[in-house]
């Protein structure tokens, strides 16, 4: 079984977890994450919000691979980050 590395950011005020655009899409559509995650296009880079959007992506890759996650701390996210909405 695969297992699939990510790193969890902690910042002043809320948690994310950091997914690569290609990760995300092998386990979930985009269109499954609410908007008070952040995308980064820049880094092709999805912040998934601590909460709601974080633990259904884990548990997506946990129903096919294992996962290991890092933790970090950031004051803010990236600032190529924004908020993602869906129209």
């Amino acid at each position: 079984m695969k297992t699939t590395q990510l790193n969890f950011i902690s910042t002043a005020s809320h948690g994310y977890l950091e997914v690569p655009f290609a990760t995300l899409w092998s386990y979930m559509n985009d269109k499954d994450i609410s908007e008070y995650s952040f995308v980064d296009y820049f880094n092709k880079t999805f912040y998934l919000e601590e909460d709601c959007d974080a633990p259904l992506f884990i548990k997506k890759v946990k129903e096919k691979n294992n996962i290991a996650i890092t933790e970090s701390y950031l004051e803010e996210i990236p600032v190529t980050a924004e908020r993602l909405f869906h129209s």
